[in-house]
């Protein structure tokens, strides 16, 4: 990741499935479909100006919905990093335990889907899960802080060939919903920052032995998971991260049934330390401060 980059994901997805209300949380399962479009920009400057084109068309065009997914298809080509159409199954849960002054909120969440990337244009299959630790404080605004930690496994083919990322990443952030901030930074939902430890591997499957090692990973013969072979044939980047996250845009609409959701995510990671151990290797060789 480029060292102060930002990117915008835009997102759209409906859910059908069944609901469980727990004492002190709920459960769900289903089926999900959904579409999402990101936009990488160098600076802050750049995906400022891409967000007020976008909310311009939203008030003023005759044909919003169509003048704005234009615009994220074809009105910025360069910074399109991907766009796609996904359908899957998921099973989450939430756990919210108040107390007189704090809340303790917690999320977890499993998900298996296939999607295609139109921008690409290769097939993924993608094994999720996230957990999510909030403490919030609650008083003329909402004070919050907590722990996120997310665990991405991907296999992609395509005309380039066929490459398997796995990705860890724990996020320790701190932020706030307050009705004072919507009103000093009009149509921000939530504002957080902190710092991170991102760790992905990353295998292309070129030849057999990339390959084996794949396999035994997913389908292991003596009945064990063959992390350390797979970890060693990949390439293999841990970065430490400040992060800053803000919600533009998120909104539910939920039935008995179905839901469905709309949001609109900035994020900006400005890499601070990166390690990287070469394909073959057992070890880090090399570190950098800042860029990778």
């Amino acid at each position: 990741m480029n060292n102060g980059d930002v990117r915008l994901t835009f997102s759209a997805s409906g859910k059908l499935g069944a609901a469980l209300n727990l004492k002190a949380g709920e459960a769900s399962v289903g089926a999900e479909v959904g579409v999402f479009v990101t936009h990488k920009f160098d600076n802050n400057k750049e995906a400022d100006d891409f967000i007020i084109e976008a909310s311009n068309l939203l008030v003023d065009d005759l044909d919003p919905l169509n003048d704005v997914a234009n615009l994220l298809w074809n009105g910025y080509k360069r910074s399109r990093t991907n766009a796609v159409l996904y359908g899957g199954v998921y099973a989450e849960g939430e756990l919210d335990i108040p107390t007189k002054f704090v809340e303790l909120e917690s999320e977890l969440s499993v998900s298996f889907y296939y999607g295609h990337d139109f921008h690409t244009k290769e097939h993924i299959f993608v094994l999720e899960g996230s957990v999510e630790v909030e403490l919030e404080v609650d008083g003329k605004g909402s004070v919050e802080g907590g722990v996120n930690v997310d665990l991405y496994g991907e296999q992609r083919s395509g005309p380039n060939g066929s490459e398997v990322e796995i990705f860890f990443r724990i996020d320790g952030v701190a932020g706030t919903e307050s009705e004072k901030l919507k009103e000093l930074l009009p149509g921000l939902d939530s504002l957080t920052g902190g710092a991170g430890l991102t760790m992905k591997a990353t295998l292309d499957l070129d030849d057999d032995s990339a390959k084996n090692a794949w396999d035994n990973l997913l389908n292991p013969v003596d009945g064990s998971l063959n992390l350390a072979e797979f970890l060693k044939r990949a390439t293999v980047t841990a970065q430490v991260e400040a992060v800053q996250k803000s919600d533009l845009v998120d909104v539910d609409v939920d039935t008995p049934l179905f839901g469905s959701e709309f949001k609109v995510e900035q994020q900006s990671r400005l890499t601070v330390l990166t390690y990287i151990k070469p394909p073959g290797r057992s070890e880090f060789l090399s570190h950098s401060f800042g860029d990778d």
